[in-house]
């Protein structure tokens, strides 16, 4: 087959594919960088104070929700239908601007973190986020916090 009906046919493999290629490509979630004792948590309203308990969701549409501790994250991830597909960040020990997906490190609990929740990303933290996760909703649910 050749001439213009093979020409199109060729165009329209290319665009497919192209499509398909580029369709699969996933960007990275943007995060976003707080303004400091001046941005408050999107779920309890305090100003975001301290860095090392921070916590942001990186959502669908580049939406960007700062927290002030990760049990407030996870309690409106759970509670809030817009929040269910967004990614889950905190900033990694010991830093204020290089923020990394929750999933990727270790917790521990007993912290004095903002409300009490008492979980916070650590280096000698022996907990998976799943782990973390599922203590921050227990406490969620119970009202019973860390302290």
């Amino acid at each position: 087959m050749s001439g213009p009906a093979s020409d199109l046919a060729w165009l329209v493999l290319a665009v497919v594919a192209a499509g398909l290629l580029l369709g699969g490509c996933g960007v990275e979630p943007r995060v976003g960088s707080p303004h400091w004792n001046r941005d408050a948590c999107e779920h309890c309203r305090m100003a975001l104070s301290t860095p090392r308990y921070a916590a942001q969701l990186v959502g669908p549409g580049a939406r960007v929700s700062f927290f002030d501790d990760l049990g407030c994250a996870v309690a409106a991830q759970a509670q809030r239908g817009d929040l269910a597909e967004a990614e889950p960040y905190v900033l990694r020990p010991g830093s204020r601007e290089d923020w990394v997906r929750a999933r990727e490190l270790r917790y521990s609990d007993g912290h004095r973190t903002p409300m009490d929740y008492g979980i916070a990303a650590s280096p000698e933290g022996t907990l998976s986020f799943a782990e973390a996760e599922a203590l921050l909703l227990e406490r969620t649910r119970s009202g019973r916090r860390a302290r």
